[in-house]
């Protein structure tokens, strides 16, 4: 299998002056049986153009509904065809009901849900039965609840974990969650801005991320969700303090800073 990264920006997405594209939140995985995605950030826009032809059903697993992970739903184009099938998947099928009703609808959109010609499914993490792999779910630290997916093949396994913010309240329970994952994408946004200034954003800091894999026994850490406020001089100076802390690593084989594009053999 390949995990495939479509965007791994935070907040919002954006065109730098030479031309490269940064979208926000969307990684899929595609199994014999289906296309699994984590998130529908603008993304799924470029997911979309890609795998446009397929005929598998298609399960959207989404961490939460602040719009960098929602706003690629807009312009999904599988919504508006008739033979789609889509499967939505979060612990509270009612929020995701709520979601789209205002998504798709004055004043946000012309079109209202009423519009989507696809088969629309919404399930539970724990309503999901696939041959292939199993599914688990762990709750976030984030503003109005964010989700965690665990994806295991046989003994390898890959966490999606974005929009986490690591500290005392939520280590524990969230550490027996990731031990000995294979692959952990995570939320990465803050390097060297001001703690306290964001302390309770919701998002966790590079060496945060780092120590706590490490302890966790991880393998490969991804990390995502990067500030889209990061200089260029800040990215050269983070990409040296990874280079140094994998080498320095007990457990961590590498330390990858994802970017739109990435894709990883899991």
């Amino acid at each position: 299998m390949i995990i495939k990264f479509w965007g791994v920006q935070g907040s919002y997405p954006y065109v730098s002056v030479d031309k490269k594209s940064f979208h926000t939140p969307c990684v899929s995985i595609e199994t014999e049986e289906a296309l699994i995605v984590f998130d529908g950030g603008s993304g799924l826009s470029v997911l979309d153009l890609y795998y446009k032809t397929t005929h598998k059903p298609v399960y959207l697993f989404l961490s939460h509904f602040h719009f960098d992970h929602i706003s690629g739903l807009l312009s999904f184009s599988k919504l508006f065809v008739d033979d789609a099938s889509i499967i939505l998947v979060h612990p509270n099928p009612n929020q995701v009901k709520a979601m789209l009703d205002s998504l798709f609808n004055t004043p946000f959109f012309p079109l209202s849900r009423d519009s989507l010609r696809c088969s629309i499914d919404i399930q539970t993490p724990e309503q999901l039965s696939f041959a292939s792999c199993q599914i688990e779910c762990h709750e976030l630290k984030h503003t109005g609840k964010a989700y965690a997916y665990k994806l295991s093949v046989g003994d390898k396994s890959v966490v999606y974990a974005t929009d986490n913010e690591l500290d005392r309240t939520n280590k524990s329970s969230f550490f027996e969650f990731i031990k000995k994952s294979t692959v952990l994408i995570h939320d990465a946004h803050f390097y060297k801005e001001d703690r306290d200034k964001y302390k309770g954003w919701g998002h966790s800091f590079v060496d945060d991320v780092c120590a706590f894999s490490d302890e966790a026994m991880v393998e490969q850490l991804v990390l995502f969700h990067h500030n889209p406020k990061r200089s260029v001089d800040s990215y050269r100076e983070l990409k040296k303090y990874i280079s140094k802390t994998a080498k320095s690593s007990k457990f961590l084989a590498s330390i990858e800073l994802s970017y739109d594009g990435m894709e990883i053999d899991f």
